[in-house]
This record gives C-alpha cells, sequence and structure tokens, in this order.
C-alpha cells in the first residue's frame, strides 16, 4: 500500500486529485496524514468514489465534490467552506465539527454553521 505525503510544490490541485485517486484505487484509505503540506481547496473531485476515506482536519474549501461518495467517510473538522456537495452521496459519512459556510448539500439547500 503507498504511504507519504501527496505533496506538490505548486499544490496543483490536478496533480493532487490524480494522486489521491491513484493511492485510493490502491487501497488506501487513511489520508489524514498525506495532506500536512497541501490543501485540496479548488479541487475538481466530482464523481470521485471515495467511500470510507479519512480526510478529517483536510481544507476542501471552495471545491467542486458534484456527485463524489463519501459514503462512510470521515469529514470531521474538514472545512467545506463554499464547496459544491451537489448529488454527493454522504451516507453514514461523519461531518463531526465540519465546516460549512455558503456548502452547497447534496439536495441543493446551502448550509451555514
Amino acid at each position: 500500500m503507498p504511504s507519504g505525503y501527496i505533496c506538490n510544490d505548486n499544490c496543483n490541485p490536478a496533480a493532487i486529485k490524480d494522486i489521491l485517486l491513484q493511492r485510493y484505487a490502491l487501497g488506501e484509505r487513511d489520508f489524514t496524514n498525506n495532506f500536512s503540506c497541501v490543501e485540496l481547496r479548488l479541487s475538481d473531485l466530482r464523481g470521485a468514489d471515495l467511500s470510507g476515506v479519512n480526510l478529517s482536519n483536510t481544507n476542501l474549501s471552495n471545491s467542486i465534490l458534484k456527485y463524489i461518495d463519501l459514503s462512510y467517510a470521515n469529514l470531521s473538522n474538514a472545512n467545506l467552506t463554499n464547496a459544491n456537495l451537489e448529488g454527493a452521496i454522504l451516507d453514514s459519512a461523519n461531518l463531526e465539527g465540519a465546516i460549512f459556510s455558503t456548502t452547497i448539500m447534496p439536495d441543493g439547500s446551502v448550509r451555514n454553521n
């Protein structure tokens, strides 16, 4: 199973997405330590299957997360400010402490808290 940090000197969201999805396909699910030097803000992860992934404390602000599968994912304390989760699957996802501010939820409503 892959390990180590997902780093990109330019913080290129497309490159980070590719690495994230590649590692997920190889079976990695806990990314909490891998994002210490990058943020996923501004990422376009639409349609990705990230069920069961651990993205706690990750900055996902301004990300496009449309139709993403985050069932059973750990998003505790994640920053979802201005994120678009339209059509996303959040079944049994841990959203405890997540930051919602003008976040578009799966049903199209806007959540602020």
